[in-house]
């Protein structure tokens, strides 16, 4: 089926597809740099040196949140998010989450098929799932 809606070039959505098969990595990343930066005991010795300390952690926290794998987290996790947020069924909602997520990480061994989704038919769950990748694409810049 052809792309309605959400079109975009194909470059950019494999090249969202693979940051979405390296989302694991990345926050796997994240979680060891955060902490190396502040899962040490910090504490300040009798005089403070006005303050300094707080802008260094300051610091730190906007280098490492303004890391382009930081970014990606971040706008992987935006756009899982918004799926599925016309959705009065909460249960139905959360299944819709994982498949579309599923879905974008295996495309061929994860079809619409294999999911129980009664309120959800085949057409609007591909439409979802290249909305979310578009999200994802115009999160980053890339469109």
């Amino acid at each position: 089926m052809s792309q309605t809606k959400f079109k975009m070039p194909d470059y950019i959505r494999q090249a969202v597809v693979w940051l979405c098969k390296g989302y694991d990595d990345n926050v796997a990343w994240y979680k060891i740099r955060y902490q190396q930066l502040f899962g040490k005991n910090y504490r300040l010795n009798d005089m403070p040196y006005g303050g300094g300390h707080i802008s260094l952690m300051e610091d730190k926290m906007l280098d490492l949140e303004s890391h382009n794998r930081t970014r990606i987290i971040r706008a992987i996790d935006k756009a899982k998010m918004l799926i599925g947020m016309d959705l009065e069924n909460n249960e139905i909602r959360c299944r819709l989450k994982t498949a579309i997520w599923e879905s974008t990480l295996d495309s061929r061994g994860c079809p619409y098929e294999i999911w129980n989704l009664p309120t959800v038919c085949r057409d609007d769950f591909y439409e979802r799932k290249r909305e979310f990748i578009k999200n994802i694409a115009i999160y980053l810049d890339l469109m």
